[in-house]
């Protein structure tokens, strides 16, 4: 009698050891399916390209960085009047892989006073006139930067500058 009820209890034991196994291969099973559902790839996917493009951008700052020790421009633009040249020297070094543009912009009214072509590495502009007539005095400006790939004129970033422009008479 003893025997039958241990056997009873050794065959209800591995019974519910079965079933407990089943049931978390079950769970296990749908852990596994969630984890790889479709609907939730797009997120992961975003997340590399994200990271990508944080990559691409550090590196584009990274190079953009190191153009920026290759120029060089007045920080005091003076005009004898109004209708002469005024020396700027804008210069965008030899060693620079990059090709610029220079920009003068009026820190008053945001108006641009002198826009240049572009600027190959290795070149440079020395006087220049201004689009704008401008009264004699002194006009705080931001000299605006941009770079471009010399190759294809793709745009790589910008940098600024301030400066004063002085017009005498």
């Amino acid at each position: 009698m003893i025997r039958i009820r241990q056997a009873w209890k050794n065959k209800l034991l591995l019974a519910a050891s079965a079933m407990c196994m089943l049931a978390g291969g079950f769970y296990t099973g749908l852990g596994i399916y969630t984890v790889w559902n479709p609907s939730e790839l797009p997120l992961v996917r975003d997340n590399t390209a994200r990271e990508r493009e944080n990559d691409r951008k550090e590196e584009q700052n990274s190079l953009l960085a190191d153009a920026m020790q290759y120029i060089n421009i007045e920080s005091v633009i003076y005009f004898q009047n109004p209708d002469d040249k005024g020396t700027i020297r804008l210069a965008n070094g030899s060693r620079n892989r990059f090709c610029i543009k220079g920009s003068i912009l009026s820190d008053r009214d945001g108006s641009v006073l002198y826009e240049s072509d572009g600027i190959d590495p290795g070149f440079y502009i020395d006087s220049v006139y201004l689009n704008t007539k401008l009264e004699p005095g002194v006009y705080p400006c931001t000299v605006l930067i941009q770079f471009y790939q010399t190759e294809d004129d793709r745009y790589i970033g910008e940098t600024a500058r301030k400066a004063v422009v002085i017009i005498e008479r």
